[in-house]
């Protein structure tokens, strides 16, 4: 029941996001030298630091208890003697919040985004360690050695032990017919929804949006949730699963966008829309609401996404149906106080 209640807890009640920002100097091609940018704030644009800051608040991976961007080190509660301090590197373009130490963090009732800012740090870890995301894994309980064991109210249910009518709540007639339990809704899977992934890309030159290595970035951009989705092929998601929201600088002081992905009649995501030119004020509240309706787009289109609320209330009943003792009113006595000690 304890591994039931674990798996439970990191069921999230909330749609989640994940929003990976890129700087590109002019007329860089190579993945290395865009992720080296973000390493020192000189030579980045005053403006990308403003934007970033108008995304999200900063928040620790270590101590924070919701999405950071990984499955790895999300939705945990850590003790004060499991969290390392670590000095906050300082004088950067915006690399520490590539997701080792901090992350720029978003939420509201509905859902929750983290915005991640991948620097050269990731991509030699990832080159080192490779991509170490925790598998799902499905405990079956063993039983236990045969023998008649006195009726104790335990959390733990018996797998052996045989249902008949003698076995009834307090409350429930003796001579209640028996139903058959009927299960609707789809069946329970570990997919959660399409594996959408959303780039905002900072071009000092605008031309430069032709040649950006989106290819050769995307193994930065790993959640530890590819698994569970529904797209198996890599060239699935490049096609339609990949989206990229480029902003440019002009000399006015405005910003043009330029959108690039499978942006059809239902993927529409407003507030942005190609080619809009947008205020400084506005620039990340419009940012920020569009990577939220793209995802929630995608996560519409897709048959195999079911709402966080109907995934905690799957489990919750099959907690329910696995674990549930029906006792008479004299057994359920004596089984409450069976173990009290004196």
């Amino acid at each position: 029941l304890t591994n039931d209640l674990e798996m439970l807890d990191t069921i999230t009640a909330r749609d989640n996001d994940t929003v990976h920002v890129f700087y590109v100097k002019s007329g860089q091609r190579l993945a290395q030298d865009i992720l080296r940018n973000v390493g020192s704030q000189r030579g980045i644009q005053g403006q990308f630091l403003e934007f970033l800051h108008s995304l999200g608040w900063p928040v620790d991976v270590q101590k924070h208890a919701g999405w950071t961007g990984h499955i790895s080190t999300s939705w945990k509660i850590s003790q004060p003697e499991d969290i390392q301090e670590n000095a906050p590197r300082v004088g950067t373009g915006g690399s520490i919040y590539d997701g080792q130490q901090q992350v720029l963090y978003w939420a509201d009732v509905s859902s929750e985004v983290a915005f991640i800012v991948p620097s050269l740090d990731n991509f030699h870890r990832l080159q080192n360690d490779g991509d170490k995301s925790p598998q799902l894994s499905v405990s079956t309980p063993s039983e236990g050695p045969g023998g008649t064991k006195p009726t104790t109210l335990s959390l733990e249910r018996p797998l052996t032990e045989p249902r008949n009518k003698t076995m009834e709540s307090p409350s429930s007639p003796h001579d209640a017919p028996a139903f058959r339990t009927r299960r609707f809704g789809r069946p329970s899977t570990v997919t959660i929804g399409p594996d959408t992934k959303i780039f905002v890309v900072w071009l000092e030159n605008f031309e430069d949006h032709e040649n950006f290595p989106t290819g050769d970035l995307l193994p930065m951009t790993s959640t530890g949730l590819e698994q569970y989705t529904a797209t198996s092929s890599s060239s699935m998601r490049q096609d339609k699963d990949i989206f990229l929201i480029y902003i440019h600088a002009l000399q006015n002081g405005l910003f043009r966008i330029h959108m690039e992905g499978n942006t059809g009649k239902i993927s529409m995501a407003i507030p942005l829309v190609d080619g809009m030119v947008v205020s400084r004020r506005t620039l990340g509240s419009m940012v920020r609401q569009t990577a939220i309706n793209i995802g929630r787009r995608k996560r519409l289109e897709s048959d195999s996404y079911q709402p966080p609320h109907v995934r905690r209330k799957m489990k919750i009943q099959e907690i329910v149906d696995k674990y549930h003792l029906k006792m008479t009113e004299s057994e359920f006595y004596t089984a409450l106080f069976q173990d009290v000690h004196k």
